[in-house]
C-alpha cells in the first residue's frame, strides 16, 4: 500500500525536503523545533520563523510525542493548526540520538471521504433492515387488526370482551403508525406523489404544531416569493417539517427562544456532504429551521437521524429519524449544523423540479 512515504523517507536532510509532498519537522531532545520544512507552513498554518524555537506542545504536536515502540512505523495522528481546525496526517518519524525527524502527510480529504462512505453504507444497512422489518410487521398487524375488527362486528355491544377487542384494535392501529414511520425513515414508504405548494404545507405544519409549543417561543417565517410546486407526498412533506419544528422547539425548552423558517432557493455548483448523504449539483428549493436553543455536541450530532435514538424521555427518537427517510424518499438531504449553547440550524434540500432533469423521482415502496 502506497502511504505516501515512498520518496520522501529516502529524503535526507537539505533543500531536497523542501520539494517533497509531506511536512518535515525535526525537535531536539528538549522538544525545541529545529527545523519546519516541505509543507509544514501550509498543512499546520504557521510559518518557519514562528515556529523554529518554540516546543512541539506549543505548535499542537503533542499526538506525535506518543511512544511507539517502533517510531519508524506509520501511524494516524490529528495535528491543531494555528487557525484551531484539525487537520489528519499520517506521520513517520526517524529518531537518533540527538534529534527526531517526523514526515506529516495531509489526509485529511481523504479520512473525511472514507468516513462518508462508511456513513452512506450505515444509512443503507439500517434501511434495508428497517424497512424489512417494518414490511413483516406491518403484515402481521394487518391480520391482528383485521380479525379483531371482525369480531367486533359479531359481537353484541353489551358483551364484556368488548372493550378488550377495542383495546387491541387501539394497541394496533397505534403499533401501525410506528410501522409505518419505519418505512418512512427506510425511504421505502407508500408515497402519493403530486404537486405541492410548499409555502402552503410549511403554513399547515406550523398551524398543526403552533398550539403544543411554548407560548414564550417567537415563530418567525419567511416564505419563498416565487411560487413552489414540488413534486412529493404533501402530508409526508408537512409531517416532516412539523417534526423539524417540534424538536427545535424542545431543544429551547421552556426558558423561551426563537425559531425562524425560512424557504428559498439555493444552487450547488459541486456535490456536498450532508447528514443524509451526498447531494448531487443542481437547484434546490432549501427548507431552514433555526433555534437558539441548547444545541448539540458532535457525538449527538451523528446520531439524530438513527432510529429511536433520543435525549429526552424513553418512548421518543423515531421523529427525526422517519422525517429523514422522507427526505431521502424525496431523493433530497439534510444539512445539520449545531454547537452546544449556540442552537441549531437544519437545511433541508430537496430538488427545484423546475429545472429540467432535476425533477424529484420517488422511490415508492410496494405494500406489504
Amino acid at each position: 500500500m502506497d502511504l505516501g512515504f515512498g520518496k520522501i523517507w529516502r529524503l535526507g536532510n537539505g533543500s531536497r525536503a523542501d520539494a517533497c509532498d509531506a511536512a518535515v519537522v525535526e525537535w531536539n531532545t528538549r522538544l525545541i523545533v529545529t527545523a519546519w520544512r516541505g509543507r509544514a507552513p501550509e498543512i499546520f498554518g504557521r510559518g518557519e520563523s514562528e515556529s523554529i524555537g518554540r516546543t512541539v506542545g506549543q505548535l499542537g504536536l503533542s499526538q506525535a510525542l506518543a511512544s511507539s515502540p517502533h517510531p519508524s512505523a506509520v501511524r494516524f495522528v490529528e495535528i491543531a493548526r494555528k487557525d484551531g481546525g484539525l487537520v489528519s496526517c499520517r506521520m513517520r518519524q526517524s529518531v537518533t540520538r540527538d534529534r527526531t525527524r517526523s514526515y506529516f502527510v495531509d489526509v485529511t480529504a481523504e479520512r473525511a471521504a472514507d468516513q462518508a462512505a462508511c456513513e452512506r453504507k450505515r444509512w443503507e444497512s439500517l434501511g434495508i433492515m428497517t424497512g424489512g422489518t417494518a414490511h413483516s410487521f406491518n403484515n402481521l398487524l394487518t391480520g391482528v387488526i383485521g380479525h379483531a375488527t371482525l369480531l367486533l362486528e359479531r359481537m353484541p355491544p353489551t358483551d364484556s370482551a368488548r372493550p378488550d377487542l377495542e383495546a387491541i384494535v387501539d394497541c394496533g392501529e397505534r403499533a401501525a403508525v410506528i410501522a409505518r414511520r419505519m418505512l418512512d425513515y427506510s425511504g421505502n414508504g407508500l408515497f402519493f406523489p403530486h404537486d405541492v405548494d410548499m409555502n402552503r404545507a410549511v403554513a399547515t405544519a406550523l398551524a398543526r404544531v403552533g398550539s403544543v409549543i411554548d407560548s414564550r417561543i417567537e415563530i418567525t417565517t419567511q416564505y419563498s416569493a416565487r411560487g413552489l410546486q414540488i413534486q412529493g407526498d404533501e402530508r409526508r412533506l408537512e409531517d416532516l417539517v412539523g417534526s423539524f419544528i417540534t424538536n427545535a422547539a424542545e431543544a429551547i425548552g421552556d426558558r423561551g427562544g426563537k425559531i425562524e423558517l425560512g424557504l428559498t432557493f439555493e444552487r450547488l455548483d459541486a456535490p456536498i456532504e450532508v447528514a443524509t448523504g451526498v447531494l448531487e449539483p443542481g437547484l434546490y428549493l432549501r427548507l431552514r429551521i433555526r433555534d437558539n436553543g441548547c444545541g448539540m455536541d458532535a457525538a449527538t450530532r451523528a446520531r439524530i437521524f438513527d432510529p429511536f435514538f433520543t435525549t429526552k424521555f424513553m418512548g421518543r427518537g423515531l421523529g427525526l429519524a422517519a422525517a429523514a427517510g422522507i427526505v431521502r424518499g424525496h431523493d433530497g438531504g439534510i444539512r445539520v449544523e449545531s454547537q452546544i449553547g449556540r442552537g441549531t440550524t437544519i437545511d433541508v434540500f430537496l430538488k427545484d423540479p423546475k429545472e429540467g432533469t432535476s425533477r424529484l423521482t420517488l422511490r415508492t415502496g410496494k405494500a406489504g
